[in-house]
Parts: C-alpha cells; sequence; structure tokens
C-alpha cells in the first residue's frame, strides 16, 4: 500500500468526522448564518491537516515496516530461511522483526539438524542393508557346511557300529585260541613228565635242530587310532602262526623220535599228534583273527579316509633238522620249547584282549561323540535357518528406511539453509 492511498483512506475516515464535531461546536454555541459555514469549513480543514499529518506518520511508522515484514515473511514462507529481517527498517515494530528472525534461526537449526540426520540415516541404512546381505550369504554358507557335517557324522557313526561289531567278533576268536592253547599247555607238561621219566632208560639222543624265526616288520606308516591296533593285532597273530607252524613241526619231529624209539616211544607219538592237533587249530584261529583283522582295517579306511598300503611280508625259513642221534632228552627240552612259546602264546592273546576291549571303548566313545556332533549340526542348522529369515526382516526394514530417508531429504530440498 502506497503513501498516497493511505492518506485518501484516512480522510475517508477524518472529513466526516471533523465535519461531525463542527457541527456540534455549531450547534452548542448557537452559531449560524455565514459563521456556521466558516466554522464548518476550518474545522473540517484542520481535521484534515491533522489527518493527513497522523496519516503519513502512521504509515512510516506502521504500514511501510509491516511491508517490509511481509516481503520478508513471504521468502520464509517459500523455503528461504537464509534470509533476516532487517531489524534497522521496521522502526517501532523491531520487537516483531527480533521475534521473527529467532524464529527463522530456530527453524534453520531444526532443518539443518534433520537434514544431517536424514543424510546419516540414509548412509546408514545402506550400511545396513550391505551388513545383512553379507551376513545372509555367510549364513547360507554356514547352514551348507553342517549339512555335509551332518552327514559326515552318520557315516561315521555307521562305519564306528560295524567296527564294533568286528571288534567284538576278534574278542570271541581270542577267548578261544586262549581256551586252545592252555589245552596245548597242559598236553606239553605231561609229554615234559613223560619225556624225563624215560630220560634214564635211553644212553644217547641227540637231535640238532635249528631253526630260524623272522619278525614281522611294518613297511609303511601305520594309521591313527583303530589302524595302530589292528597293526598290532596283526603282528600277534602272526607270531601265533609261526608258533603254531613251529608245534607243528616240533610234534611231527616228536613222532619221528618216537617212531625211532619203538615201543618206547608209542605214548610220546600219541601225545605228539595231539599237540600237531592243536597246534593245527592254533593256525586256523590265527587264521580267522587274521580275517577278521583284514576286516578290521578295511573298516578303519572308511572311517578316517586315509590309510597308507601296508605290505607285511613274512619270509619264514626252516633249516633242515641234522639228526646226530636220538635223545629223550632232546625231546624234553622241544617240548620245554613248546610250553614256553605256548606261554608266549598266552601272553599275547591276553594282550590282544585288551587291546580289543581298549578299541571297543574308544570306538563307542567315538559313536557318543559323533552321535552329539550331529545332534549339534541339526541344532546350529535350524538356528542359521532362524538367523536368514532375521536377516530378511532386517534387510526388508533397512530399505523401508532408506525410502523414508530419500523422501525426508525430498521434502528438505524445499528448505534453503
Amino acid at each position: 500500500m502506497s503513501v498516497h492511498s493511505y492518506v485518501i483512506r484516512t480522510l475517508f475516515v477524518v472529513i466526516p468526522s471533523t465535519a461531525l464535531v463542527g457541527l456540534g461546536i455549531c450547534m452548542a454555541n448557537g452559531i449560524a448564518g455565514s459563521a456556521f459555514w466558516w466554522t464548518m469549513v476550518g474545522t473540517i480543514l484542520l481535521g484534515a491537516i491533522i489527518g493527513i499529518l497522523s496519516a503519513i506518520l502512521n504509515y512510516r511508522r506502521f504500514i511501510a515496516p509491516i511491508s517490509v515484514i511481509n516481503h520478508y515473511l513471504e521468502k520464509m514462507t517459500e523455503g528461504d530461511l537464509s534470509t533476516r529481517v532487517p531489524v534497522d527498517e521496521v522502526r517501532e515494530l523491531k520487537p516483531i522483526a527480533v521475534c521473527m528472525n529467532e524464529m527463522v534461526e530456530t527453524w534453520q537449526a531444526v532443518i539443518s539438524n534433520i537434514k544431517r540426520h536424514s543424510d546419516d540415516m540414509s548412509l546408514f541404512s545402506d550400511q545396513l542393508t550391505h551388513i545383512a546381505e553379507q551376513t545372509t550369504k555367510a549364513t547360507e554358507q554356514i547352514a551348507s557346511t553342517m549339512e555335509t557335517i551332518a552327514l559326515s557324522s552318520e557315516q561315521q557313526v555307521k562305519t564306528a557300529q560295524e567296527t564294533s561289531i568286528s571288534m567284538n567278533g576278534i574278542s570271541g576268536t581270542l577267548t578261544q585260541v586262549s581256551a586252545n592253547t592252555q589245552h596245548v599247555s597242559m598236553n606239553a607238561n605231561k609229554t615234559f613228565a613223560k619225556a624225563k621219566a624215560g630220560r634214564q632208560s635211553i644212553e644217547q639222543m641227540e637231535e640238532q635242530m635249528q631253526f630260524i624265526y623272522e619278525h614281522v616288520q611294518s613297511l609303511g606308516q601305520v594309521v591313527k587310532g583303530l589302524g595302530e591296533r589292528s597293526n598290532e593285532i596283526g603282528q600277534i597273530t602272526q607270531v601265533i602262526t609261526g608258533i603254531a607252524s613251529q608245534t607243528n613241526l616240533l610234534a611231527l619231529n616228536a613222532a619221528i623220535e618216537a617212531a625211532r624209539a619203538g615201543e618206547q616211544g608209542k605214548g610220546f607219538a600219541v601225545v605228539a599228534d595231539e599237540v600237531r592237533k592243536l597246534a593245527e587249530q592254533s593256525a586256523q584261529s590265527a587264521q580267522q583273527i587274521s580275517q577278521l583283522i583284514s576286516d578290521i582295517q578295511e573298516e578303519t579306511e572308511k572311517a578316517i579316509d586315509s590309510m597308507e598300503t601296508v605290505v607285511n611280508e613274512v619270509s619264514q625259513g626252516i633249516h633242515a633238522v641234522q639228526t646226530a642221534g636220538l635223545s629223550f632228552e632232546q625231546i624234553r627240552e622241544s617240548i620245554n620249547g613248546v610250553n614256553e612259546q605256548i606261554e608266549q602264546v598266552s601272553a599275547a592273546i591276553q594282550q590282544m584282549t585288551e587291546s580289543a576291549q581298549h578299541v571297543a571303548a574308544s570306538i563307542q566313545s567315538i559313536t557318543a561323540i559323533v552321535e552329539q556332533s550331529s545332534t549339534g549340526s541339526a541344532n546350529i542348522s535350524a538356528a542359521t535357518e532362524e538367523q536368514m529369515a532375521s536377516m530378511e526382516e532386517i534387510a526388508s526394514s533397512a530399505s523401508s528406511l532408506s525410502k523414508m530417508a530419500e523422501e525426508m531429504q525430498s521434502l528438505l530440498q524445499q528448505f534453503k539453509v
């Protein structure tokens, strides 16, 4: 609004008012005629002058500053928060301008903080989405690995159970072999007593017998755990086989010497034949044990999935026995040697039995551990599935948060700070 229009609007109010005042003065004082008109004109002119001066002063003090304030208020309404109302130009409306400037500064700080937090929220949502994707991939890989572990654990349990059955079979066979060796030992003691009794009736009995026993050596590296036990049992079984072969040969030689002794050697021939039969039974039992050990080694290869081929070669040679004479003393010595070897066989069988029991206990422990591992793998798989679902929810929330941040940034672009 210009100053002229404001003065004119003011005069439209002032002139009628002053005319009424002049009329009241004339009527109160009884003025009439030409004095009445001069009084009315003077009052109206004086009122008009006072109205014009008052209008100009009011315009400068209030109306013009309001226009300035409206101008800056329109800028603020359009979103320009960087502008400020010039306090010196608004005169009497300075308190209003100060309040408006303070309000704009407050809004500017608020909008700046909102922009900064919006940018941070957008960045955080992007990072959260990226982390959620990486975590989901890692969780999927863990779930796949745990499934593989569970399948492997089931295979290990099956292999351990099969090995346990084989070890129980070995324990039974070793018990039977132990009983046979005890029977052979009793017969050998009887033969030894008879040979000692017939020693006085024989002048000279000489026998030269040489034998060479070659120990079995393992040419490869033994496998761990059950493989080591199996190889030890295999070596002991080979010792039993060698001892049984030697016992059979000694029984044969004893029978030959008894035949040469004539009537006095018949009793020894019967004993020698029985010793030979027991030696054959021991050899058969040792063969069964060897077969069971071979089965255990195959099962062990399945359980640990690695084994080096072990070639056991046993070379046995028996040199020709040179006989210079018959002697019941030599028979006694031979029977004594058989008895000592039988005792060694008994000790070896006892050691094998204890080893088999230890192996069986170890297999049971391994089976229990593998079953627990399989159960734990199943639990972990379930947990990873739950985690994958949670990460999907987090990724969805992060996506929603990112959209909200974009919308907020779009709204804040309207403001200039």
